[in-house]
């Protein structure tokens, strides 16, 4: 996906929700540290953030599944190191 989802030529849908007003006072204070010039567009980010990279379903099994994969093609075990430091196990 590309760009922000406002930018696509499709309907905006307005989506309703609801949570606690010291949850959303969270959500508020973290927009607006964050820089985003509003809620929605802070949220259509989160959650934009959250399908982009999907590391787990609720019950785990997409971790499971992913940790699966690895192990097939060999990479169980072994998370990538930041660029430019090796792992221990790198040698020189």
């Amino acid at each position: 996906m590309s760009g922000s989802p406002m930018d696509d030529d499709q309907e905006a849908i307005t989506v309703t929700f609801r949570t606690t007003r010291s949850f959303l006072d969270d959500v508020d204070e973290t927009w607006s540290e964050r820089g985003f010039k509003n809620r929605s567009e802070f949220i259509r980010y989160i959650l934009r953030e959250a399908v982009e990279t999907r590391t787990d379903d609720r019950d785990g099994s997409r971790g499971r599944r992913r940790a699966d994969e690895g192990a097939r093609d060999g990479r169980a075990g072994r998370p990538e190191a930041p660029r430019g430091q090796g792992r221990s196990d790198d040698g020189p």
